[in-house]
């Protein structure tokens, strides 16, 4: 995640454009994503859209799939080669929530025409997860009016869902929407088989210079099956374990990480004793952090080793509500010490973060980026996660930090 640059959505005005680099993941390239039978129908038809050689491009492009198995990348890969391609092309690149919100505030605002504009004005339009709106017609016809413009326009429109319900409007437009235009490709992507998974584990750990055994690698990828994004998240969570820690990576010690992300789901209260005085009474719920970050579980025995050793500690602590509390409570925690080493100096870092229940799990990235991001650039860091049903908004995050 250190090197994660993703950057928090913001809200825009109607009519403002959009700013190419929001939503922008730098690592999210064509050649980090890895092709299997799972996927390939997908990559071939994004990779058409922005590879010169093809003189047919396909429009729209419908890319469809569970969460975790590649849509976002896509749509990121895309937007990276039109960015790096044709850099003074209008490119929108936006998601369900973020165009369904942008529709209200403009309607509410009598903004319609600047609204209907902008997105008339863009060379390519990627929405992902357009599921937001399965269920509001009014959004969907807004929404495909604006797809239909610009393919009549010769202009490339992306757009990516999970696997709507059939018995849904939004069903019932797509099939429509296809129909009607006669052109386009509907491409999904199914869960990984096992050579793809085998392939991708081989791919993260070179991209953490980590080395696996072959039957570590082969355990991993016959035990985790679900989507690529759990997958990448497990191989995070021991190789975060193995720098901070200094466990070796074995069949016995993957199995373990996997039972406790397995067995997370029966939510049970448990006392975690923290170093000098910050304790909290959380529940636990590691699986959604696991799959999508690489976030491992954290006991008395890591902080103990973390702290080990250790000549100075820098103890960071913060908390907010309201809007921004990620960054709020992000920065506080970098900001604030309980004790006076430089943050920026520390070469062990842990990321503790205690959120409610029902918290946001992008907020809980975006703040464990932007502390990773202000951490020494050699420095290796762990994170962690606690949910208390008890805090409602706010958002703790407590900071140990080593030399």
């Amino acid at each position: 995640m250190n090197e994660n640059n993703n950057q928090a959505v913001t809200s825009k005005a109607c009519g403002e454009q959009k700013n190419k680099n929001e939503n922008l993941i730098n690592e999210y390239t064509f050649n980090n994503f890895v092709v299997g039978i799972s996927n390939e129908t997908a990559y071939d038809a994004a990779f058409s859209i922005v590879n010169p050689n093809y003189e047919h491009k396909i429009n729209p492009l419908f890319i469809c799939g569970f969460p975790g198995l590649g849509k976002t990348h896509l749509l990121n890969a895309i937007k990276l080669s039109i960015l790096e391609l044709y850099p003074h092309s209008k490119l929108i690149h936006s998601n369900g929530n973020e165009f369904l919100m942008e529709l209200i505030d403009a309607s509410c605002d009598s903004k319609m025409n600047e609204f209907r504009k902008k997105y008339y004005d863009a060379d390519y339009l990627l929405v992902d997860d357009i599921q937001h709106f399965a269920n509001i017609k009014e959004v969907q016809d807004e929404f495909f009016e604006i797809c239909n413009t610009l393919e009549i326009l010769g202009k490339q429109v992306v757009f990516a869902s999970e696997p709507p319900d059939e018995a849904s409007p939004l069903y019932d437009r797509i099939k429509t929407h296809f129909h009607q235009t006669g052109h386009g490709l509907l491409a999904k992507i199914i869960p990984p088989e096992e050579a793809l998974r085998i392939k991708i584990i081989k791919h993260k750990t070179q991209q953490l210079g980590l080395s696996l055994p072959n039957d570590v690698i082969n355990y991993i990828a016959a035990s985790v099956k679900s989507n690529i994004r759990e997958l990448e998240g497990v191989i995070k969570g021991i190789s975060a374990r193995k720098d901070i820690l200094g466990e070796d990576i074995t069949i016995d010690s993957v199995k373990a990480h996997l039972d406790y992300i397995e067995n997370i789901n029966d939510v049970s209260k448990k006392k975690n004793k923290i170093p000098d005085n910050i304790s909290v009474n959380v529940e636990l719920n590691i699986k959604k952090l696991c799959e999508n970050t690489g976030f491992i579980n954290l006991d008395e025995d890591d902080y103990k080793n973390v702290l080990d050793g250790a000549e100075q500690i820098y103890i960071g602590s913060g908390h907010s509500a309201g809007e921004g509390k990620s960054k709020k409570a992000a920065s506080l925690a970098i900001t604030n010490p309980m004790m006076a080493m430089p943050f920026n100096k520390a070469l062990k870092v842990m990321i503790i973060i205690t959120g409610s229940l029902d918290i946001d799990l992008d907020d809980v990235e975006s703040a464990a980026n932007l502390i990773a991001n202000s951490a020494h650039p050699d420095a290796k860091i762990i994170f962690g996660a606690f949910f208390d049903d008890d805090m409602e908004e706010e958002m703790r995050i407590d900071v140990i930090a080593t030399n």
